[in-house]
């Protein structure tokens, strides 16, 4: 009797040792799975943008904004509980309008860039709901379109414009900040980039450096 007492107490220490191992099996799947989830984010988001210069060459040439569009996806990985990286890939519209004088004659332009921007920003996270990002951008320029309004002598005008040699790859810096409303992401962004428009160094035309502000709407899963 007392063995056969033993034997069931050994067993149910047995069957309870073996509820909490798997409990604090499931538990620990469970910590790595929300682990996980807050390791990685990936999303997508769109917007509008409105761009203008902020360097040009020469300076009888004014600029106006110009509007457009972007959208995109992120991704987030978390390196701390206030830091992470975010690489961002978006296409991304920019350009300017603007008046100026070119070999005594008065033109108008409008000229909308599409670029694919490759954005790696360093993300700061003082609370859940709220991050800040800067960071270096890559862009390749994929589309330009440029239409023009020229008062006199507009062949010649048009000659100094077609020796234009536009950039297609560009260094630039971003800034911005997301906030976080569940699954939603509202995200504003603004870019300086770092190189001239134009490497025809002999060109007359107007060499600027583009800046842009964009406001999205975004979803993250």
């Amino acid at each position: 009797m007392r063995l056969q007492a033993k034997h069931r107490a050994k067993s149910a220490l047995s069957r309870k040792f073996t509820v909490v191992v798997l409990l604090c099996f499931f538990l620990s799947v469970n910590i790595t799975l929300a682990q996980h989830k807050k390791v990685f984010t990936v999303g997508v988001k769109t917007g509008i943008t409105t761009s203008n210069i902020w360097q040009v060459k020469p300076t009888t040439f004014h600029a106006y904004s110009n509007e457009g569009f972007m959208a995109g996806v992120f991704t987030s990985v978390t390196l701390g509980n206030y830091v992470g990286l975010q690489l961002e890939i978006s296409v991304t519209q920019k350009g300017l309008k603007g008046t100026g004088t070119l070999l005594g004659s008065s033109y108008s332009l409008t000229r909308t860039t599409t670029y694919v921007d490759f954005p790696l920003l360093i993300q700061l996270k003082p609370v859940t709901y709220l991050s800040f990002f800067i960071g270096p951008q890559y862009a390749v320029l994929a589309k330009s379109k440029t239409q023009y309004t020229f008062n006199q002598n507009a062949d010649l005008v048009r000659a100094e414009f077609n020796k234009e040699q536009n950039r297609k790859h560009l260094l630039g810096l971003v800034a911005g900040v997301d906030i976080h409303i569940k699954h939603v992401v509202l995200s504003a962004r603004i870019g300086w980039d770092l190189q001239n428009n134009n490497t025809n160094k002999n060109s007359v035309t107007p060499d600027y450096r583009n800046k842009w502000i964009a406001l999205c709407l975004g979803y993250s899963f």
